[in-house]
C-alpha cells in the first residue's frame, strides 16, 4: 500500500504496451481504468497534483488492514479525502478514500513514466486506431494530460519539491532534479 503510485505508473505503461500489441477493446478498457487510478492518486487529496503514495476506499479499510497496519506510518500524511469529482463519471465523485501522501522521487518517477507512455504511445497522429476506439483513446490522453499538468503545477508551486496538500513532507527524497523536470 505504500508504493501504489510507483506500481500504478508501471502498470499503466504495461497496459498501454499490451493494448498497442493486441488492439483489443478489453485491453483498452484496462488502460482507461488504470489512467483513472492515476487520476485518483494525483487528485484524491482535493489539491490537484499532490501525489498520494496509495489510496483506497474508506469502506474497504479491512482489505488494507486499516488502521491497524498503518500505525507505523507518519499519521501527519494519512488523510481522509474530501469529495473529489470522478474524472470518468461526470456528476459523480470518487468514494471517500483514505490516502497517504508522504511521496518521494520514486513515486513521482512511476507516475510520470506511466502518464508519459500513455500520452506518447496512444497518439493518433503517430498510430492508426480503430475509429470506434478513438473516443476512449482521446479520453485516456485527456486524463493523462490533466494528471501530468496538475503534478507539474503543484511541483512548480513548491519550488520543485514534492509536497502534500498542506505544503509538507518529511523526507529528504523530495527535491526534483533537472532530469525529472524534463520527464
Amino acid at each position: 500500500g505504500g508504493d501504489s503510485a510507483i506500481y500504478s505508473g508501471f502498470a499503466l505503461a504495461a497496459q498501454v504496451f499490451r493494448f498497442a500489441t493486441t488492439r483489443s477493446d478489453s485491453d483498452l478498457e484496462k488502460v482507461l481504468q488504470t489512467v483513472r487510478g492515476m487520476h485518483i492518486l494525483t487528485h484524491i487529496s482535493g489539491t490537484p497534483g499532490v501525489i498520494s503514495r496509495c489510496a483506497f476506499p474508506e469502506d474497504q479499510g479491512v482489505k488494507w488492514n486499516y488502521p491497524e497496519a498503518w500505525g507505523g506510518r507518519n499519521q501527519d500524511f494519512v488523510h481522509s479525502s474530501p469529495q473529489v469529482p470522478d474524472i470518468l463519471n461526470p456528476g459523480q465523485s470518487y468514494p471517500k478514500m483514505v490516502y497517504y501522501t508522504r511521496a518521494t522521487r520514486d513515486q513521482l518517477t512511476g507516475v510520470l513514466f506511466g502518464l508519459g507512455i500513455a500520452s506518447r504511445l496512444l497518439n493518433p497522429v503517430f498510430t492508426r486506431y480503430d475509429a470506434a476506439q478513438l473516443p476512449k483513446i482521446k479520453k485516456i490522453r485527456e486524463v493523462a494530460s490533466i494528471s501530468t499538468q496538475a503534478v507539474w503545477w503543484h511541483l512548480r508551486k513548491h519550488d520543485f519539491k514534492i509536497r502534500d496538500e498542506n505544503g509538507k513532507n518529511d523526507t529528504n527524497a523530495d527535491s526534483i532534479d533537472s532530469l525529472q523536470m524534463v520527464q
